[in-house]
């Protein structure tokens, strides 16, 4: 899965590592569970549908990088903000070390590019990142981490560990209000999303209110994707109807690095 993408903030997906048990489009993807966030997850429902046709549970799985896929970056001319990985986790068990280190090169040789990691592992991204960084300077490769419920909000802490000049945090599917105490220190970019799936769980506009007003404390980029199925006060109504308005107006704030520094692009 790769080229344009329908997911609001980035210009395009693009999952070079597949599993090698393919379903009748030749395509097959695999992840496993592993936060409240995942239980109605997007990637498992077109792999059931469009890849091999099979959950997203504890199987063992063979990951091996799709030549056809890797090289895809350096055919696309006009620069776009890829997201990498996007039908899995980059950083779960089952994917080795190798096959990551295969991607570096392809982020590195395309400059124009902005490619972007969000894992839930972010335990692992940490690791991986901060021991290549010293070695493989990476100014368009950004790391996010994906919080969705408070008891995962010391995610955070370890995102800021990682030596990458864009720290992202997506709160999508946001399912739980983050508090009073909230530190977005040191976090160069917010998202905020509801859930989108048949059994989608509301999310509240208290809530993004809140993780709001710390971004415009901090002047952090606040970039809110959708309401997901339900408007801001928790009414079903559909994505199309929920829409993306927050406050009288959409936001799409992203971080630009400008010579060196970073500014809000709208």
């Amino acid at each position: 899965m790769s080229e344009n993408t329908k997911i609001e903030w980035c210009d395009s997906s693009w999952s070079p590592i597949q599993d090698t048990l393919k379903g009748k489009s030749g395509r097959g993807y695999h992840c496993e569970k592993c936060s409240p966030g995942c239980l109605n997850c997007y990637a498992e429902g077109f792999n059931r549908r469009f890849g091999n046709g099979l959950p997203f549970d504890a199987r063992a799985v063979r990951f091996e990088i799709v030549e056809k896929e890797i090289a895809k970056p350096y055919h696309w001319k006009r620069p776009r903000r890829i997201f990498v990985q996007s039908m899995g986790d980059l950083f779960m068990p089952d994917v080795r070390r190798e096959l990551i280190d295969q991607i570096i090169p392809v982020i590195v040789d395309n400059p124009r590019h902005t490619f972007m990691f969000l894992t839930k592992r972010i335990h692992r991204a940490e690791k991986y990142l901060n021991s290549i960084v010293t070695e493989i300077p990476l100014p368009n490769l950004w790391i996010g981490v994906s919080v969705c419920v408070k008891a995962e909000l010391p995610k955070i802490d370890v995102l800021k560990k990682i030596n990458l000049p864009v720290r992202f945090v997506s709160f999508e599917p946001l399912l739980e209000d983050m508090g009073p105490d909230l530190d977005l220190t040191g976090i160069q970019w917010v998202i905020v999303g509801g859930e989108t799936s048949p059994h989608a769980r509301p999310m509240y506009a208290d809530s993004v209110g809140r993780i709001w007003r710390h971004c415009q404390i901090k002047k952090i980029p606040f970039f809110l994707k959708s309401w997901g199925e339900f408007n801001s006060r928790g009414t079903h109504v559909g994505k199309k109807k929920s829409g993306r308005e927050f406050l009288g107006r959409e936001w799409n704030e992203r971080p630009q690095n400008i010579k060196g520094q970073l500014k809000i692009e709208n």
